[in-house]
């Protein structure tokens, strides 16, 4: 434990070499390594080499992804049941992922985000086995710093990569869905995965379409956690285009999950699971339209709205739709004038595009200043850009599957 709290030192605070030797003789341990930074590290990595996962990795990366490792080591070799929320080992924990989702966050992103990657992927703390509440604890803990980290910094033009965690995660979520009324760890996960995809981290998008995402919540009982995480999936998309960000890599991944989105039966999904569930406005957007006009605004003249309008319809008025669903009579009532307020929202917005739209969507031409540009504006600019992509080579998403390996190659993330 001594040594744990010697490491947080040494990778947390920078001593200037002016200062090595100017003050008193010290004898505390934890001050100690402090004066000898490097030689401190070289030695606890040494005994730390059963965990070093990272070998490629700068030395104080390495000692820091170990120490972490030991830590979680540590906790889960606790006899089963015990509460490890007191244990000098999960304080130890908590200290060394706060450097990464704090202190590392500017310094040393790149560095941070492996080692919490190699947390998740290397670690049995999403075991599906695993049943013991020290397994709920340590994974909670590790995705709490971790959304912290993804919240803080804009991961989505930084990371070009494949993430093995966020595949290790879907696999979980999707496994363990049945047990969301119970288990903390697959609620832990569903709400990363909520996180990520609203703040258009571009791994799980790519994730979130390589597992076919949408087709497995289309089989599921509809429930306020399906509804959470296509919420989700949708804001990233609307706010991504309010204003575009100006990437072509961007662009690129946001055309593609506007594509998988209007897919007749992702849209009805989307549209039908948001229309029970939620009406609120979405602050994540210019102007923080309702959700249903937002949901219409991304692309208005797709063929698939007709028939999605027209199936909401027959849903709304017929009484066996919500025969099965989760909840008493009261939230099934609920559900249906939900979804018949969200029908007449749709109605009125489609009734009030101008008829000149479809015009003005066919002509090429420069993009329009975004200062003044209208959401129309933009939705046909984003739409120019996907048809005269289609002319290019198809560029599929990136295809991966999920590995113990999180070596991951510098060149990949722009500085």
């Amino acid at each position: 434990m001594l040594l744990g709290s010697a490491v947080t030192s040494i990778v947390s605070t920078a001593i200037p070499k002016q200062q090595l030797f100017a003050s008193p003789p010290v004898v505390d341990f934890q001050q100690a390594v402090e004066y000898f930074p490097e030689i401190a590290l070289k030695y606890v990595m040494c005994w730390l080499s059963q965990f070093d996962l990272l070998p490629g990795e700068h030395l104080e990366c390495r000692v820091l992804a170990a120490s972490i490792h030991l830590m979680i080591h540590r906790l889960l070799r606790l006899a089963a049941g015990t509460d490890i929320s007191e244990a000098p080992e999960t304080r130890l924990l908590d200290s060394m992922l706060w450097i990464l989702s704090v202190d590392w966050l500017y310094s040393h992103p790149e560095s941070a985000w492996k080692i919490l990657e190699s947390v998740i992927v290397d670690t049995p703390i999403f075991s599906q086995d695993a049943i013991d509440l020290k397994y709920d604890q340590c994974s909670s803990l590790v995705l709490d710093h971790y959304s912290d980290f993804v919240r803080g910094r804009n991961l989505a033009s930084r990371i070009h990569v494949p993430s093995s965690a966020l595949q290790l995660l879907v696999t979980f979520i999707t496994t363990q869905w049945s047990t969301l009324h119970t288990s903390t760890r697959t609620n832990a996960a569903l709400r990363f995965l909520t996180l990520c995809l609203q703040q258009r981290f571009r791994p799980a998008y790519d994730v979130f379409h390589q597992r076919q995402c949408l087709t497995f919540l289309a089989m599921q009982p509809v429930s306020s956690w399906s509804a959470s995480l296509l919420k989700a999936y949708f804001i990233g998309i609307a706010a991504a285009i309010y204003p575009s960000r100006g990437n072509p890599e961007d662009n690129q991944m946001i055309s593609q999950a506007i594509d998988c989105l209007h897919e007749p039966e992702n849209l009805f999904l989307v549209c039908s699971t948001l229309a029970m569930y939620t009406h609120r406005p979405v602050y994540g957007i210019a102007e923080k339209p309702d959700i249903m006009t937002a949901l219409a605004q991304i692309r208005p003249l797709d063929p698939a709205w007709g028939n999605c309008r027209q199936k909401l319809r027959e849903w709304a008025e017929d009484e066996n739709f919500f025969v099965g669903l989760e909840g008493e009579e009261p939230g099934i009532k609920k559900w249906r004038r939900n979804m018949r307020v969200a029908i007449k929202t749709l109605d009125i917005f489609f009734s009030n595009i101008p008829t000149q739209v479809t015009a003005s969507l066919e002509l090429p031409g420069p993009p329009p200043q975004l200062q003044s540009e209208s959401w129309l504006d933009r939705v046909g600019r984003l739409l120019l850009w996907r048809r005269s992509r289609r002319q290019d080579e198809e560029h599929p998403l990136t295809e991966g599957v999920y590995t113990r390996s999180t070596h991951i190659p510098t060149d990949a993330l722009l500085p």
